[in-house]
């Protein structure tokens, strides 16, 4: 059985911008009011699943 590499522990800050930023941060609001209307479409479609609505 092939076994997988270990790689060594390193802190945040020495991986910090070690990937490059392909696109622009909305801002804080703007992705929380995504994650909510995700999170409520969510639960309003297991809500019709079982037939609860």
């Amino acid at each position: 059985m092939a076994r997988s590499p270990t790689f060594k522990r390193k802190r945040l800050t020495e991986l910090y911008a070690s990937l490059p930023a392909t696109k622009k941060y909305p801002g804080k609001e703007k992705v929380r009011g995504e994650v909510a209307a995700k999170l409520s479409q969510k639960i309003l479609d297991k809500g019709n699943q079982r037939g609860d609505c």
